[in-house]
């Protein structure tokens, strides 16, 4: 049986070990976390955030969900890969 874990996720460019799947990014509190499935097999995710209007080459990412953080309307855009 899979376990579910939350991350914090604090800065642009994360990187998670030992994960089979990413679920979900969501605003918790003001902060940034994302929802994955515990791998039992070594690997990798890359957890990157955008705001909006910033420019970067995301072909090799796959789109998570839209975040919005706090009551100032900051945007964060959460893109994955499996490195």
């Amino acid at each position: 049986m899979a376990r579910i874990l939350k991350y914090t996720i604090s800065e642009e460019h994360t990187i998670l070990k030992n994960v089979s799947n990413v679920l979900s990014a969501e605003n918790q509190k003001d902060t940034l976390v994302v929802y994955v499935t515990e791998s039992d097999e070594p690997s990798l995710f890359e957890i990157i955030w955008l705001p909006t209007g910033a420019n970067g080459d995301l072909s090799k990412y796959t789109f998570l969900n839209t975040v919005m953080l706090n009551d100032t309307g900051f945007v964060a855009h959460v893109f994955y890969r499996k490195l």
